[in-house]
């Protein structure tokens, strides 16, 4: 999906020393934590403010950002936004904050850009995911060759650029597809640094880059990203110890033994590694600060603001279900650009009021709604339900046995309905040919959101039969005990596996025969979140 609008980059002032405020320095935060197509990123503890800013503004001071009022030069542009006005980070808004901050920089600036979300390789090229950004549709992405380019051409003196990419929450199983762990091919791209650029990568090859939504590790401080927290740790130690002075370079290279450390101390809390790596080198002669010059200007677009038609609006509200991760929460997407033009094909005749009056008339709608609204509120990890534990430990105990066995109820419950409410749907599947654009779209959409869920209730009930079996897989020496995590395929029985691939196939024939509409991409997010499970040993 393209966009082709353009935003303004929220600017955050925060005041600090006199002496901060004339430093020849900026920094852009790029920050995509909730793609459309992947998984989310910790941007929050449970229940707890969004810190994306709070840890942007004190990076900034800790690394000698001006954050003046006036002539603040930290600019932050994320998806975790504090009012309706603020951008997104579509592709294009992105390519325009990169183009606007490279072109209004002098060259007597140290720039910082750091991108904070997902990277994919695909052909042996890197991009960065936008919001909007499909990872199987390069097109939709942002080349990384492209970031390197655009920042090589500009006149900045030191040009820095952090990829806060590859994260992983060794706390949350992934509820979408991530981009964990760094790969040898994804890396290579990312270290292909051109000459006069600095690039932090995350981790090593082999390795992933921790966030947490409860700190963990010598420097945490907000929730998030453990290599942005080490980095704000590393260098408010130096400031400490070296107050910026005009002429200085930004002192990646001197904090990055300090920033190791503190993100080894956070992996080591998981049990895990997480290396980061510097590539490139300060220039041997940087441009001298001129107090004289006029300051940089400031990284400005045009406001844009996705205004989604009642419509659109409707549609989306009449389709929302509970995602299949963890938690029996209700997706919401991002005000997405859809093209009104196309969506006209898909106009709503009558009001669902109307529909509900005349339940004869309107046979396959009243199975539809009937089958969405069972889909709500039949689910079994609905508050009021006996839950199974999300983990559990070895040796297995007769009471956690007992918690499985309880949990089990509500899911045959959902299962039994559900059922049900599939054969209501094959009932009227006649009536398909004669029905509108919106309602054949709406039964399709519905029809394999049915079969997906099932098969998925199906694989849940299995997995947790297995713990009062006794069946598990065995554990690796240092294992504590097992976790469920999301699979692509599903192992349980062979009539699952088949209503799975059924589902896939509905799904796929959604996404191709509604293109540019919301069908398509409430289909995508359904096809990427797997229905499979599987038990796996907890590493940390």
């Amino acid at each position: 999906m393209r966009s082709v609008f353009l935003a303004v980059v929220v600017v955050l002032f925060v005041p600090v020393a006199a002496t901060a405020d004339d430093l020849p320095r900026r920094m852009l935060l790029v920050h995509v934590g909730d793609p459309l197509y992947l998984n989310p990123l910790a941007t929050q503890a449970p229940g707890g403010p969004d810190r994306v800013r709070h840890t942007a503004v004190r990076l900034a001071v800790a690394l000698g950002v001006p954050t003046h009022p006036t002539r603040g030069q930290l600019f932050v542009l994320s998806g975790q936004t504090t009012s309706p006005n603020d951008p997104l980070p579509f592709k294009s808004v992105v390519a325009a904050a990169m183009r606007n901050f490279c072109e209004s920089s002098r060259a007597q600036d140290r720039l910082v850009l750091i991108f904070s979300g997902h990277v994919v390789e695909v052909d042996g090229k890197a991009y960065f995911v936008p919001l909007e950004g499909d990872p199987t549709e390069p097109a939709t992405l942002v080349p990384v060759a492209d970031v390197y380019e655009q920042f090589g051409k500009c006149k900045a003196t030191q040009k820095v650029i952090i990829w806060d990419v590859c994260r992983r929450n060794p706390e949350v199983v992934a509820i979408r597809p991530t981009t964990v762990p760094l790969s040898a091919k994804l890396a290579s791209a990312l270290a292909e640094v051109p000459a006069g650029i600095q690039v932090v990568l995350p981790c090593s090859p082999a390795e992933s880059a921790i966030e947490y939504t409860v700190p963990r590790g010598d420097a945490g401080l907000y929730a998030g990203s453990a290599l942005l927290e080490s980095l704000r740790k590393a260098a408010e130690v130096r400031l400490a110890q070296h107050p910026h002075t005009p002429a200085d370079a930004i002192p990646i290279a001197e904090i990055m033994p300090v920033t190791q450390k503190y993100v080894a101390s956070a992996a080591t809390a998981f049990d895990t590694k997480q290396t980061p790596k510097l590539f490139g080198g300060v220039p041997v002669k940087l441009v001298a600060p001129d107090p004289r010059e006029a300051p940089a200007r400031r990284v400005e677009f045009p406001a844009f603001k996705v205004v989604q038609s009642a419509d659109v609006l409707a549609i989306l509200e009449e389709l929302a279900l509970p995602s299949l991760g963890q938690q029996a929460k209700v997706e919401t997407l991002p005000p997405l650009p859809f093209d009104e033009a196309r969506l006209k094909r898909y106009a709503s005749d009558v009001t669902l009021e109307q529909v509900r009056k005349n339940p004869e008339k309107y046979k396959l709608r009243m199975a539809v709604l009937r089958a969405l609204q069972q889909l709500r509120d039949t689910d079994p990890r609905a508050s009021g339900n006996p839950q199974p534990p999300a983990e559990i430990t070895a040796p297995i105990t007769e009471a956690q046995k007992k918690l499985v066995l309880a949990a089990l109820d509500p899911i045959a419950h959902a299962i039994a309905i559900l059922e049900l409410e599939q054969d209501a749907l094959e009932d009227v599947q006649h009536l398909r040919p004669t029905e509108t654009n919106r309602w054949q779209a709406h039964y399709d959409y519905t029809r394999s959101q049915l079969q997906l869920r099932l098969a998925a209730l199906n694989e849940y009930n299995y997995r947790l039969a297995q713990v009062r079996t006794d069946s598990l897989p065995m554990l690796p020496a240092g294992s504590r005990g097992w976790q469920l995590v999301p699979t692509d395929t599903s192992r349980s029985r062979k009539d699952v596996q088949l209503m799975a691939n059924q589902a896939i196939m509905a799904l796929k024939y959604v996404i191709t025969a509604n293109p540019g509409t919301p069908w398509e991409v409430l289909a995508k997010r359904a096809l990427l979140t797997p229905p499979g499970l599987k038990w796996e040993p907890i590493s940390r």
